[in-house]
């Protein structure tokens, strides 16, 4: 069974073509040096890929909703109780791998209730999902008192890394991706 067929291919010939033009037409990959000569740059492409891997990994999971006939409209609140579950956690003290594994407890908990409410509740997703939004962006409001969180500078590396040359984010989201 081909990976792409029909319609698909059609989307991906016309990304694939636009990435070309961007790329011939501006400064994007091709660069004119002193001299005159093209150079390739990829920088511009790992700040995008960079700055747009949290969204990746989300939209995977979203993409899993939507396949199911569902709908979250609590996604970005559940990152947003995730992000301080892992900022105060760290504040804390709480070593960097427990720090992990308690933010993947917290929105797994948040899913397990959205996914627990609407298949042994009946209730429908969209109206479970837009009470735990509103439940969490007040759980958040509550909890900040409106104030940024500064996570100590330990914490901060872990979104730092770059194994092999390529930020982190990055690593995540292409591991995530073929699910």
């Amino acid at each position: 069974m081909p990976i792409v067929r029909g319609r698909e291919l059609i989307i991906l010939i016309a990304i694939l073509l636009m990435v070309v033009l961007l790329a011939l037409t501006t400064n994007f990959l091709f660069v004119h040096n002193p001299s005159g000569e093209l150079e390739v740059h990829f920088e511009p492409l790992e700040v995008l890929l960079d700055n747009n891997a949290y969204a990746v990994i989300a939209s995977v999971g979203m993409t899993m909703v939507i396949i199911s006939a569902q709908i979250d409209l609590s996604v970005g609140s559940a990152l947003a109780v995730c992000s301080l579950a892992a900022g105060y956690s760290a504040l804390a003290g709480i070593p960097i791998p427990l720090v992990v594994l308690l933010t993947i407890a917290v929105g797994t908990s948040i899913g397990l209730v959205n996914g627990l409410l609407v298949s042994k509740g009946g209730i429908h997703s969209i109206i479970v999902t837009l009470g735990m939004m509103t439940l969490l962006r007040g759980l958040i409001l509550l909890v900040t008192q409106q104030e940024w969180l500064y996570p100590p500078e330990s914490f901060k590396v872990l979104g730092r890394a770059s194994p092999l040359g390529l930020p982190l984010p990055i690593w995540m989201a292409a591991a995530v991706v073929p699910v």
